[in-house]
């Protein structure tokens, strides 16, 4: 089906970059049908942390959109990257870089909100 409708798709094994967060599978958005193929999108509070973790530009401006277009309440995403750093786990991430890109997305929100 991909190849007749020529669209890429690209699998990004999240599970073996970050810990994935308690009710992911319930988080998982369905974006589009076409004809019998159903696209869905992993949950993205999972796909967020995964771009707080790398925190590239381009990854912290991904964040801002998905907070923007109500993919992601930065709350809950506040609170599973806390959980995330706080608890031990058999995936080498980055805690303090979580933490900090964290902090300049929740400056950037409050920045916007009040502009």
């Amino acid at each position: 089906m991909a190849l007749e409708t020529h669209t890429e798709a690209e699998a990004v094994p999240l599970h073996r970059f970050i810990p994935i967060p308690n009710g992911a599978a319930g988080r998982t958005r369905t974006v589009a049908t076409i004809g019998s193929l159903t696209i869905r999108v992993f949950d993205p509070y999972s796909i967020a942390l995964s771009k707080l973790e790398r925190g590239f530009s381009s990854d912290l401006g991904d964040i801002d959109y998905l907070v923007r277009a109500g993919f992601v309440d930065l709350g809950q995403l506040a609170q599973i990257a806390i959980d995330t750093i706080a608890h031990p786990s058999a995936i080498d991430i980055d805690r303090p870089a979580i933490h900090k890109h964290l902090q300049i997305i929740m400056r950037r929100t409050a920045r916007d909100a009040s502009a």
